[in-house]
């Protein structure tokens, strides 16, 4: 099950008696001694292999992997950014400036895509700061087709606009998960109890659904 919410870029608890005897001070002392040498924050491989799989569920649990690497010195990468759990203000800036240099305009959705940052597309779009990030970046951004941001309430209209910018691009329907990590949970749950649910959407946008005939 952790796997899968880190797969998935959601929270996943972890049990207090795995924590018994960890503190801050004890995950910043072992980091600091762990990472003596390194320049980039090491993978979940990684720290297996060094037998320190427990420091990092600590480190996760007092903490999170980037502010952990900003306090101890070493970079995190723009690879490990595509899989992180929340897209704080902070690191969509970030980030994105990381995307974005050498450019004058605006990132296309293919190159967030090609990059591995559809998830950061996602979180711009829902977030309705495009305009603000590309004028803060000194970009020239695109218009605004293509972009959605969540309502608060799934009408009709909500519903189809939201999906007409989820879908663009896309050549079958999306599964649940893929709901999920674009913030759309919601909107799955209000398709799979409408009429028709998400076979009937699917055949009305000519999208075939995955392991149906």
């Amino acid at each position: 099950m952790r796997k899968w919410a880190e797969e998935f870029g959601l929270a996943y608890p972890i049990p207090h008696r795995e924590m018994v005897g960890w503190s801050e001070g004890r995950v910043r002392r072992e980091l600091a001694l762990a990472l003596q040498g390194w320049e980039t924050w090491p993978t979940g491989d990684e720290f297996r292999a060094m037998g320190l799989g427990r420091l990092r569920l600590a480190a996760s649990a007092f903490g999170s992997p980037e502010g952990w690497a900003r306090e101890i010195g070493v970079k995190f990468s723009l690879h490990q950014r595509r899989r992180c759990q929340h897209w704080t203000a902070d690191l969509i800036e970030t980030t994105l400036r990381q995307l974005c240099v050498g450019l004058n305009e605006w990132p296309t959705k293919p190159n967030f895509e090609q990059a591995g940052l559809l998830g950061l597309y996602e979180a711009i779009a829902r977030a309705g700061t495009r305009q603000h990030l590309a004028a803060k970046l000194g970009l020239s951004p695109p218009p605004e087709q293509g972009y959605y941001r969540r309502p608060n309430r799934w009408t009709e209209p909500a519903i189809e606009s939201a999906l007409q910018a989820f879908l663009q691009d896309r050549t079958t329907w999306p599964t649940q998960p893929m709901f999920a990590a674009a913030g759309l949970g919601g909107l799955y749950q209000v398709i799979t109890k409408s009429p028709g649910g998400h076979d009937g959407r699917a055949k009305r946008h000519g999208l075939p659904r995955l392991g149906r005939p």
